[in-house]
């Protein structure tokens, strides 16, 4: 059987195929593909998968997946963050490192910290304005007859 305690929702309950359908689909996003490869029959896959992705109870699934996947990526990510974060810290630190370099760790940490300097952009143009006036007459509040 599949691990399904990251699920939070006790609503639904799957049969070893859907979920095994759930997890090939986040993987891939490819419906008939995932079908085939859970178990479906390969003739009727695409229909079985677009009725299995209508399904409220495996959109559900499907997003918990997906929110159990993301928030394990961002624990591995911030852990490597702060790696990179020291690693920049001690370039910045380093005197025997030329100045150019810790000048640009100095403002690599600062735009990753959200402190990016605006950039400075000119624009020049030789570009002449023309105005056009158009000369329409009212009309007149006579009627046609």
């Amino acid at each position: 059987m599949i691990d399904t305690s990251f699920l939070h929702d006790e609503k639904y309950s799957y049969t070893e195929k859907e979920l095994l359908f759930c997890q090939y689909y986040v993987k891939t996003n490819k419906g008939a593909d995932s079908a085939i490869r859970a178990g479906y029959a390969e003739g009727s896959a695409h229909v079985r998968s677009s009725r299995l992705l209508k399904s409220e109870k495996i959109v559900t699934l499907i997003r918990s997946i997906r929110s159990e996947i993301e928030g394990s990526l961002r624990a591995y990510f911030m852990s490597d963050a702060m790696v990179a974060r020291e690693i920049v810290k001690e370039i910045m630190e380093d005197r025997e490192v030329s100045p150019a370099i810790r000048l640009q760790a100095a403002k690599d940490m600062l735009d990753r910290a959200g402190f990016k300097a605006v950039e400075k952009q000119e624009v020049q143009s030789n570009q002449s304005i023309t105005v056009v006036e158009f000369n329409i007459p009212k009309p007149s509040k006579e009627r046609a007859t």
